[in-house]
């Protein structure tokens, strides 16, 4: 087989397994009494089966009272925690991903937070993740990670970070403030993500896959010219 054709199949290749990656499916950890069967689970395997999380924690909340599901490269907790006026709460919920092939790291981690806030001057909404290399609220951080929604119009509901280098091991702890005087304020959920780094067959793949897309490409347009 000649080397376009080899990169025609493998371009092949890469587009049908591209195509097959469908959405995050999230599977409830929550029992049908409107909470957890227990506080928190022992472990859980994500969706893509590439990370372990354990050590769950948490404080200022009741986990019961927090649905957790497990997506396939992170976790979703959600409430609805609402805070009514005047007054402040917060809460936080930690626990530690490992990345079960070592060849293939965590890269980094992202939050997503959803919220309902009010016109109100004091209706606010912080969630805020460390990404530490340590189980423990301080130090070593790694990075952090913050998101806000005041008053209903100055919203940051999403951000991400990458680590300079991968890591095998990252505790996480995700703290939620509400704020609020005048009107209910209200923390729907958090999603944290954690992208690992391609496996290296599959990072030669694709890249042989867009190698045989360009060929393929310019055979195309010479074959053009020719014909004109």
């Amino acid at each position: 087989m000649d080397c376009g054709r080899l990169c025609g199949l493998a371009a092949t290749v890469v587009l049908l397994v591209a195509g097959g990656v469908g959405p995050a499916q999230a599977i409830s950890m929550a029992g049908t009494g409107g909470g957890m069967p227990s506080p928190w689970p022992t472990e859980v395997i994500s969706g893509n089966g590439k990370l372990k999380f354990s050590h769950f924690d948490s404080g200022g909340v009741d986990p019961h009272d927090i649905t957790l599901d497990v997506l396939d490269d992170g976790l979703r907790f959600s409430g609805p925690v609402t805070r009514h006026w005047p007054g402040l709460e917060f809460f936080h919920i930690s626990f530690k991903v490992t990345a079960l092939d070592p060849s293939m790291p965590i890269a980094g981690g992202s939050l997503l937070l959803e919220s309902h806030t009010s016109r109100h001057p004091f209706s606010k909404v912080f969630a805020t993740k460390k990404l530490l290399g340590k189980g423990n609220a301080f130090f070593p951080e790694l990075k952090f990670l913050s998101t806000y929604d005041i008053q209903d119009k100055i919203q940051k509901p999403f951000d991400e970070k990458t680590f300079h280098t991968p890591r095998n091991v990252v505790h996480v702890k995700d703290t939620v403030l509400l704020l609020t005087s005048g009107s209910a304020t209200t923390w729907v959920a958090s999603t944290n993500r954690f992208p690992v780094v391609p496996e290296p067959g599959t990072a030669s793949l694709f890249a042989l896959g867009v190698a045989g897309l360009a060929v393929m490409g310019r055979r195309r347009r010479s074959q053009r010219r020719r014909s004109d």
